[in-house]
């Protein structure tokens, strides 16, 4: 009895010390993780009090129409991790967002070496700029006013302006940290003018703060200190995107990475430069 005790005190002591023992992982399997994982996406729900993660991550191939090749799994730091056969069907999803679960916005970018434990924290944002004064409506002038809301990821050209139109539509790079933006006032020479921000298939955010992360509910800003008491826009018919992507169309979005295999697919915002086209509010 004696012996046991004391064999089992220095098996206790060897294990103590072998803490800091390095193991040693096989290259192969080290190169096939890393290969299995190239074509992958971390997704962070803004809003985790209303998004549930694990359900998150089982729905999205579901909505993507991608459940038979695609599979996610909830990872560390509030993220699930969607894993993808390629990386044509990576940037289909990709150009097709930004995506939304359970009525509020999700960041999304692509997994990296060494990504952050923080990311993803951006969202690729469709913004309508507004009220610019006709005599002002230029390429020029939409690009210098959305240099103004943050990080422009799809921009005019000379060749987009024509026509009858009315507003300019680029993408930016939002921080999901950061606040809304639906007015702001611009003085053009003489001229003030108050240009509005209309969001293309933003969901649920604060209408007190305009933060994404919570609801009204749940705002630590007094009401009476809110800004401006501003109304939001009226969501229009193109945020329902995400109805029109059930299971049912699963075989269409198949038949779509298939048929585009021999092409390259435009990246999104963030990922692959393109050109800002001006609307008219009948686009």
């Amino acid at each position: 009895m004696k012996l046991l005790c004391s064999n089992t005190k220095n098996l206790k002591i060897s294990t103590m010390n072998n803490n800091n023992e390095e193991f040693s992982i096989p290259i192969n399997l080290c190169a096939q993780a890393s290969q299995a994982a190239q074509f992958s996406l971390l997704v962070r729900p803004v809003n985790p009090r209303r998004q549930n993660i694990r359900a998150l991550a089982r729905f999205f191939p579901r909505l993507w129409g991608m459940d038979d090749i695609v599979t996610g799994w909830v990872v560390e730091h509030g993220r699930a991790q969607f894993l993808f056969p390629s990386n044509e069907a990576m940037n289909l999803v990709l150009k097709r967002g930004p995506w939304s679960f359970n009525q509020w916005m999700v960041a999304m970018d692509p997994w990296h070496l060494n990504v952050p434990n923080e990311n993803p924290i951006m969202i690729n944002l469709w913004v309508q700029i507004r009220d610019i004064p006709l005599q002002y409506l230029s390429v020029q002038m939409v690009n210098y006013i959305a240099e103004t809301l943050g990080i422009v990821t799809v921009r005019a050209t000379e060749a987009t302006l024509g026509g009858n139109n009315e507003f300019g539509r680029v993408c930016i790079y939002w921080p999901l940290y950061q606040s809304l933006v639906f007015e702001r006032n611009f003085l053009f020479g003489l001229d003030s003018a108050t240009v509005t921000f209309h969001y293309k298939r933003l969901r649920n955010h604060c209408f007190r703060c305009k933060s994404l992360q919570h609801d009204v509910a749940d705002c630590e800003i007094p009401e009476e200190e809110a800004a401006n008491g501003h109304q939001d826009p009226e969501p229009e018919d193109d945020m329902i995107e995400e109805l029109d992507l059930t299971s049912a169309n699963n075989g269409h979005q198949r038949s779509e990475i298939t048929s585009r295999s021999a092409n390259p697919l435009h990246r999104p915002c963030i990922l692959f430069s393109s050109s800002l086209t001006i609307f008219s509010r009948s686009s």
